[in-house]
């Protein structure tokens, strides 16, 4: 007689897997977030580094305009000496002084806006182009007057406030206003002069803005794409976390009543109808149960010796004697459970056996041992699918901190012993606050394109302004080679400070501040009195940005000490010279402040963008946590629905017709039924295991129900296994557990990989027809009918299935597009 042959196909997957190799997608329904996970609210926080830039930024304009305003009006109060013309200088200052409150104010409540930056910068023209009539002709050279201070201010904050393509074109319209200004008022010299440093302001004011923008992006991109690493690996976690909690329940009831009614072991009667309905009642409890919490809540506890009492009721034998013990609750939880999931396996393994539970207080630890006197058996032995020990006992336990020991041999009993915490202390408790390294690290990214730009401009203004005024009054100098040397001494600790500052190395500063300071004594000593507010003095305007490197993160006190210094130094070389007049001493205060207030405000600001950015990015990786455990607890809810929806195809209808009474657990069919859907309940509980080869773990825990009942499963796999998603791998597998679970007398179990090729087969002896081999259907299946192709080649998983009088051979094979 030919063998009846029957082929079907599955379809597409659809059901979305509780596995963390593929990627989330955003939750529908009730359960969605009112934001979306991956998003969470937009603000500053979500560019931690740049809204700290910005920040500084603002309050740095504001900090040097305001100061210069102040500067330059009291200057161009001071000094009136014609050509100024006072009528037009009283009411200039008014609203250039007005003007900085406006701008001060403004800026600190709202930020820096292309408009304050464009009044600032035709203001800032305007004054220049009437240098003729503003400034004294005796304070106009050398750079020091009240203008050259007001245009050197406007172009660096133009430069810091707005992108480079118009904060350049305006910087170069105050170099060339000021220029044109100068030369209208006669001094071709000045004009030059203070151009080339306007120029040279404008560049490293645009590249300082660059390297910080630059800097604080890419830190905001790395911050970006951590907290989004971060995150999913969050929930990934959790989801994980709860998918064990879910198995292990379904472990402990639902598929511990399949498995002994599959394999006949146990008789009709109320306490398996209790049994079964308590099983429906767990699969409602965890449909609809919330995302839990596996951190264990010490404020408030329950009596872990009531849980275990109640554990043991109905048990043969005298109650225990157990003290009183107060733990959390869901430690208590986690050690009842394994006590029950510790005391079910010997009611399988050692039936008969007397068993003694003990409860005690240990080394700050609470530990819980349950010993039987029954057979043992070799722990190391136990085959990696089998889930009761590794889950439910050593995986509750690790779950809330704990651990758990498990001494077995064969011939002398078991004794499992349980200990929360694991080590004798506190567990760890709550989510992980990775805010702390988050913010140090976008703060130093931040920081370290801001140490870059003050290197650049220590060693543009060195090389650009110092030097070609060195060369330019090499023959004015008394010892020109003093200066060369001088020249030389700046650059070389600059190096070195340079080199310390961008390896965070803590060396002195005293040392080559000390150097700097006496070189610039030495300079001055070269100059003659007629050019001490002349680029001869060139080491009296550098002086500050080196000493910025060599005190980078450093006290301020001590910047500003080393600063005064300098300004004490020039001030001798001034009252050596005899300078002593009232326009040399507003000039000597303009190039004070000049030369302070720059430096110190770019060490601040480097100071306050590491606070700033570290604060920030603190808060934005709480808030990150905060949207990763609402993406988790959407994910775990819909995930644990999908696959109890698995579940509840097969399992749920028995289960219900077991609690009504109306299948009988007798019933060779009722129990392939019952075997069927626990050798799928394996392998869905199968899927949560992280093992090498997931496909060959699952058809091991589908062929369990077989083997335990006494049926060997020989299992052969060749060729190298491709990575399969889980919707194919369930599949591949559910058809089978069908012929798994009715096998008779022996089964073969055939796996053979292909790169693109996975076929399994499984042929076993004939004997009662088996349930219908057809895969559960899953949420989105469609409804199956006559208009499905019987053999075709559909959603890439083929099924065949063969009977004939001696036996039954069932194959699925996936082949990739």
């Amino acid at each position: 007689m030919p063998p009846a042959t029957r082929a079907t196909s599955d379809t597409s997957p659809g059901q979305r897997a509780s596995r963390p190799d593929q990627p989330d997608q955003p939750a529908s329904g009730p359960d969605q977030p009112e934001s979306r996970p991956d998003h969470p609210d937009r603000g500053p926080t979500d560019r931690p580094a740049q809204a700290a830039l910005g920040r500084v930024l603002a309050i740095f304009s504001a900090a040097v305009h305001g100061s210069s305003g102040l500067a330059c009006a009291t200057a161009a109060l001071a000094v009136r000496t014609p050509p100024v013309d006072v009528p037009l200088l009283i009411p200039a200052i008014a609203v250039l002084t007005s003007w900085s409150a406006v701008f001060v104010v403004r800026v600190l409540r709202r930020g820096m806006t292309a408009w304050l930056i464009g009044v600032d910068v035709l203001l800032t023209t305007a004054t220049c182009l009437l240098i003729g009539r503003l400034v004294s002709a005796e304070v106009l050279p050398g750079e020091g007057s009240w203008v050259a201070i007001m245009a050197s201010t406007t172009v660096l904050i133009a430069q810091l406030g707005i992108a480079a393509r118009w904060s350049v074109p305006a910087g170069l319209l105050v170099v060339v206003s000021y220029a044109l200004g100068a030369h209208l008022a006669g001094n071709d010299t000045e004009a030059t002069a203070h151009a080339l440093t306007l120029t040279m302001q404008v560049a490293s004011g645009a590249g300082l803005a660059w390297l910080a923008r630059r800097s604080s992006s890419s830190a905001d991109a790395a911050f970006a794409g951590y907290q989004r690493a971060h995150r999913q690996a969050v929930v990934d976690r959790a989801t994980r976390a709860a998918e064990r909690r879910q198995n292990r329940d379904l472990h402990d009831t639902v598929l511990s009543t399949l498995t002994v009614v599959g394999l006949g072991a146990v008789r009709s009667g109320q306490a398996l109808r209790d049994r079964a309905a308590t099983d429906l009642r767990t699969l409602d409890d965890l449909a609809d149960a919330r995302a839990e919490s596996v951190t264990t809540d010490s404020a408030r506890g329950v009596r872990l010796d009531d849980r275990l009492r109640a554990a043991l009721a109905g048990r043969p034998g005298p109650p225990a004697s157990l003290p009183s013990v107060t733990t959390p609750p869901a430690v208590a939880a986690a050690l009842t459970n394994a006590v029950r999931e510790a005391l079910s396996n010997v009611d399988r393994h050692a039936p008969g056996s007397a068993v003694e539970i003990s409860l005690s207080r240990a080394a700050n630890a609470v530990v819980v041992e349950v010993a039987d006197d029954g057979p043992g058996f070799d722990p190391s032995g136990v085959p990696t699918h089998r889930y009761g020990l590794r889950e439910s006992v050593y995986g509750r336990l690790a779950a809330v901190g704990g651990a758990a020991l498990v001494d077995s041999s064969p011939g002398h009993g078991t004794r499992v012993r349980l200990t929360w915490p694991a080590g004798g202390a506190p567990a760890a408790t709550g989510p992980e606050d990775n805010s702390a390294t988050v913010g140090a690290t976008v703060a130093a990214t931040a920081d370290r394109g801001v140490r870059i730009a003050a290197v650049v401009i220590a060693f543009g203004w060195h090389l650009a302004i110092n030097l070609p005024a060195l060369l330019g009054s090499w023959s004015a100098y008394r010892w020109p080679w003093i200066a060369a040397t001088a020249f030389l001494a700046f650059a070389a600790v600059g190096w070195v400070s340079a080199r310390a500052m961008l390896r965070d190395e803590r060396r002195s500063v005293w040392p080559p501040v000390t150097v700097l300071l006496a070189t610039d004594a030495a300079i001055f000593a070269c100059v003659p009195p007629d050019r001490l507010f002349a680029p001869a003095s060139w080491g009296w305007t550098s002086l500050g940005w080196f000493v910025a490197l060599i005190f980078w993160r450093r006290r301020v006190a001590a910047l500003i000490g080393a600063l005064a210094a300098g300004a004490g130094i020039a001030l001798v070389a001034l009252l050596a010279a005899g300078a002593t007049r009232e326009a040399d001493l507003s000039r000597y205060g303009l190039y004070v402040y000049g030369t302070m207030v720059l430096p110190i405000a770019l060490v601040v600001g480097a100071g306050m963008l590491s606070s700033l950015a570290t604060s920030t990015a603190g808060t934005a990786a709480a808030r990150s946590a905060l949207a990763a455990e609402r993406t988790a607890a959407a994910r775990t809810r819909r995930e644990r629905r999908e696959r109890l929806s698995v579940v509840s195809v097969t399992a749920g209808v028995v289960l219900a017709e077991l609690a009504d009474g109306r299948a009988d657990p007798a019933d060779p069919r009722v129990q392939r039924r019952c075997a069927l859907a626990a050798s799928r309940l394996r392998r869905l509980i199968a899927e949560s295991d992280d093992v090498p080869d997931p496909l060959l773990h699952e058809l091991r825990a589908c062929a369990d129900i077989a083997e335990r009942g006494g049926v060997p499963v020989e299992f052969v796999s060749v060729g190298e296994l491709p990575p399969l998603p889980v919707e194919i791998r369930r599949r591949l597998v559910d058809p089978l557990a069908a012929t798994l679970a009715a096998a008779r007398g022996w089964a073969r179990l055939t796996v053979v990989g292909q790169p693109n090729e996975v076929v399994v087969g499984v042929t076993t002896a004939a004997g009662p027809e088996p349930v219908p081999p057809e895969a559960p259907p899953t949420p989105n299946d469609p409804p199956s009918g006559p208009d499905r192709p019987a053999g075709g080649y559909d959603g890439r998983v083929e099924r065949f299935h063969e009977r004939d009088e001696e036996m039954i051979w069932a194959q699925t094979r996936w082949r990739a597009r």
